[in-house]
């Protein structure tokens, strides 16, 4: 996954996004040859409003390898987030 987002980024992933997508639910799509091209993560987080804390769902890390864009597939994660 991680090879991935580098290189949907173009290097502009760093450790802390890396630490932002893990956890919570993640969704991949994958060729028909198994290759990862896409993938997105939902995490929960706590957010104050108000003086409440809420339960939030943040979307992280979506991403489609360069070659496969314009596809449809990120679509897909977010379908599947």
């Amino acid at each position: 996954i991680r090879t991935l987002l580098d290189t949907a980024f173009d290097g502009d992933f760093g450790d802390d996004d890396w630490e932002h997508s893990l956890g919570g639910v993640h969704a991949l799509v994958r060729d028909t040859g198994g290759l990862l091209v896409a993938h997105g993560s939902i995490v929960q987080r706590r957010v104050l409003h108000d003086g409440r804390s809420l339960r939030a769902g943040y979307v992280e890390a979506v991403a489609v390898r360069p070659g496969r864009r314009r596809q449809g597939l990120g679509h897909r994660v977010m379908a599947a987030l």
